[in-house]
């Protein structure tokens, strides 16, 4: 329980780090952050991981967790769920005047337009895709027993990461009715901004 409470403490700091750049600093003023980094830890990922753990029925020791190989397929499942989300919520969050999104913060941080931002975060995906399968066929051995339990958790963050992208085009959320013909023809007509 006191990992759950580390990383919800991690998630609200995040959170008020973005909220203090969106009240405080003006749009015209550039800061040096890393908005792939704020996306991860303001995402509300990692504290939903451990769900895997509680479904399936196991209880991976903190040295299992804490090893650099374990974070970083965790890592790279957060990024990839998040960045892919930011890229298909992009258009109805535009509507609405939203900034928390990855593809803002780049056409923001980055000066790109929005096809630089959407390709850049497209780019981004891949790479998590790739850190995954990287990190997880390197997963070092904690004994047969352990070992089976961390199969597990990495087949439950694979499954979130299809799921996710699924549950994206699936769902009336980010496309409407639409989702099928956006996955086919990957393009999206843009919303209008509501008013202020």
């Amino acid at each position: 329980m006191a990992a759950l409470s580390g990383l919800f403490t991690q998630w609200t700091y995040s959170l008020l780090r973005w909220l203090s750049r969106q009240t405080i600093v003006p749009k015209n003023v550039s800061l040096i952050l890393d908005p792939t980094s704020l996306r991860r830890d303001t995402s509300a990922c990692k504290p939903c991981f451990i769900s895997i753990e509680y479904a399936a029925g196991i209880d991976l020791p903190d040295e299992v967790m804490s090893h650099p190989v374990m974070i970083a397929v965790e890592e790279a499942a957060n990024d990839f769920i998040t960045w892919s989300n930011d890229i298909f919520s992009y258009n109805v969050e535009q509507s609405r005047h939203d900034t928390h999104n990855l593809v803002v913060m780049l056409m923001r941080e980055q000066d790109l337009n929005l096809q630089g931002a959407l390709d850049y975060s497209g780019w981004l995906c891949k790479g998590a895709i790739q850190r995954f399968e990287h990190n997880r066929a390197i997963i070092p051995s904690w004994g047969k027993e352990l070992d089976k339990q961390v199969a597990i958790y990495l087949q439950g963050l694979q499954d979130w990461i299809i799921g996710a992208l699924h549950w994206s085009f699936d769902s009336t959320r980010y496309f409407g009715k639409d989702g099928h013909t956006v996955k086919r023809d990957r393009i999206i007509r843009l919303l209008p901004k509501r008013p202020l």
